[in-house]
Formats: C-alpha cells, structure tokens, sequence
C-alpha cells in the first residue's frame, strides 16, 4: 500500500541543563564548578509509509564542557528505514538502533562534547 507523504512541522524546543564538574579537591563547592548547557532546536518530520518516517532537526547549542565559549550549529537527521531498524545523522550527535518493541532498543551512539565520551 502506498500512502502520501505527510510533511508536519512539529516545533521547536529549548533545553537548559545545568551541571555540576569538579575533582573534589576542593573543600567546598564554587561557582566556577557550575557548567551549563541548552539547546534550541526546530523540527520537521515527514511520514513515508505506514511505521516509517523521517525527521531533520536543527538548531545551536551551547555547552561550557566543550572549551568554546560561544554557540555551534546542530544538524540531525533521523531516518526510520525499516520497522525495526533506524539511524541518526548528525553534529554533535550520531547514532544507529534497533527497536526491540515501543520501549526496548539497542542503541550505538556517540556524540561530540570536547569533555566525556559516551557509549550507550
């Protein structure tokens, strides 16, 4: 079955995360320990066929772990190729998943943060 593509703007979001990041030789904690983080990002999805879909996300974030004192360009490109499977293309973050079901999946992910690594 064919169906038509369906193209939605869904938004946009902002996200503020503060943190903490020290090495605890300290006595006490300062503000100079405090690190924050947001995000502003605007989202487009199209729907292919039925369980498909793919979604462009874009944007800038800031982080004060990166070592830049100033916003970068964030790019995501989400494809859902199969039921089961999906990937994630983008800076600073990439990944890869298999969807089990609606709430279990395994994910390859990396992201590009100037302070940790992740493997999820």
């Amino acid at each position: 079955m064919v169906t038509q593509n369906h193209l939605k703007v869904i938004g946009g979001g902002v996200s503020i995360k503060p943190g903490l990041s020290t090495n605890l030789t300290a006595n006490a904690l300062n503000f100079e320990d405090i690190v924050l983080s947001a995000d502003l990002v605007f989202i487009k999805e199209r729907e292919l066929e039925e369980g498909k879909k793919n979604r462009l996300i874009f944007g800038i974030t800031y982080s004060g772990n990166r070592g830049f004192n100033f916003p970068l360009p964030f790019v995501s490109y989400y494809k859902q190729f199969h039921t089961k499977w999906s990937y994630n293309l983008g800076i600073p973050k990439t990944n890869f998943q298999y969807h089990y079901n609606k709430k279990q999946r395994l994910k390859l992910y990396a992201e590009l943060d100037g302070f940790t690594a992740n493997l999820q």
